[in-house]
């Protein structure tokens, strides 16, 4: 009898953690367990509890198909039971709670999509006939070096082209179309022009080609844009109300070197400003409505801070006077005026509005007493005197 066995089967052993047996599996098995399953499958195993290793010898008839520390793990979960394992497992570093930016842009949305508006998702390459559409002058909008296409040739300096073209591909299926889109541009950094222009980087600056702001952009179309206005107004006035924004104005006066002034209608445009700071601006581009916001600087006035007072215990007294306006003579500087007047006076709101008139309900309030007829009646003498210079 001759027996050829050239190749004799050499000892192997592989060897796994406890802490990698129990991640895998997302369960914490008991040492002997994992050694009762592993040896009734023949794969003889040792605990060293010092370690909190496992080596396990593995037979010749196995030599083919355990070869790495992850084929051990296999072999218990198999016996185990993959029913008996959790069903989600743990794997890697748990997500970071949300950040200030990801807190507000949610919540921002969730209440434009309440208030009725439409968000879009417009392509972050646009071309040069576009930028120059709205304004835009492309030698100072960032340009690839290899464009796929001449409709992706420029990274968006703005929201306004890509949203407005949006309203325009689909004005027609909608009596009122309200669109809002909330992301990021890309504006040239002015190291990167003046490289452009100069040839070489300043050396005090970093090689920053262009700033990436996060914007909010709104339009409002169908119906009369006169009213359309006032209430793309209001929703501006919602969301610096969200964010518990109050300390802010509107100035009739934009910034004419803006790309798309020369689209905006001359008597329907505002400046959003706060702490003389620009955060953004207002307007009527054709029949649109457009409201273009720097949510990146929103953010630095927006606190989940609130402030609360009693509920009053004597009910306010509410009258309306009707004005007619004087010549260059805007309502909001009329109804500051009459909030300086009186701290009896709670709230001033404009309810009705034909040709030079305007109609303020104004609320009067007392917080530790019932108002007299006399006493509002000299309140309200004293405002109209405030204001005797601003109306006819």
């Amino acid at each position: 009898i001759t027996d050829s066995y050239p190749n004799p089967f050499k000892e192997k052993k592989l060897t796994v953690s406890k802490k990698i047996i129990d991640a895998y599996l997302g369960k914490v098995l008991f040492s002997d367990t994992i050694i009762t399953i592993l040896t009734s499958l023949g794969l003889p195993t040792v605990f060293n509890p010092k370690t909190s290793l496992f080596t396990t010898s593995v037979p010749s008839y196995r030599a083919d198909d355990m070869n790495i520390p992850q084929d051990i793990v296999e072999e218990v979960a198999r016996l185990y039971g993959y029913h008996n394992l959790p069903a989600r497992v743990q794997i890697g570093t748990p997500l970071s709670k949300a950040t200030h930016e990801h807190y507000w842009v949610d919540r921002i949305k969730d209440a434009l999509l309440h208030w009725g508006y439409t968000e879009v998702y417009t392509s972050s390459l646009v071309s040069k006939e576009l930028l120059e559409q709205y304004g835009f002058n492309p030698k100072e909008s960032v340009k690839l070096r290899n464009p796929l296409t001449e409709e992706g040739e420029y990274l968006r300096p703005s929201l306004l082209p890509g949203v407005l073209q949006a309203v325009e591909e689909n004005n027609a299926r909608k009596d009122e179309l309200k669109l809002f889109e909330l992301s990021r541009i890309y504006v040239a950094a002015r190291p990167w022009r003046a490289q452009n222009n100069a040839g070489q980087w300043p050396a005090t600056t970093k090689r920053q080609p262009f700033e990436e702001p996060l914007m909010l952009t709104l339009t409002l179309h169908g119906g009369k844009p006169e009213e359309n206005f006032f209430k793309a107004k209001q929703v501006v006035e919602s969301v610096l109300s969200e964010l518990h924004i109050t300390q802010y104005t509107f100035q009739p006066s934009v910034d004419k070197t803006i790309p798309i002034y020369q689209l905006l209608h001359p008597n329907r445009l505002a400046n959003i400003v706060i702490d003389t700071v620009s955060i953004g601006i207002i307007g009527q581009a054709g029949e649109t409505i457009v409201t273009d916001l720097n949510f990146e600087k929103l953010l630095k006035h927006a606190t989940t801070k609130q402030t609360f007072t009693p509920i009053p215990e004597h009910p306010p007294v509410i009258e309306d006077i009707t004005i007619t306006l004087s010549e260059n003579t805007y309502i909001g500087d009329v109804i500051k005026k009459i909030y300086e007047t009186s701290p009896l006076i709670q709230h001033v709101e404009m309810v009705d509005s034909y040709q030079n008139n305007r109609t303020l309900r104004l609320t009067f309030q007392h917080p530790s007493k019932n108002l007299t007829d006399k006493e509002v009646g000299n309140v309200k003498n004293t405002v109209l005197k405030s204001i005797q210079h601003m109306v006819h």
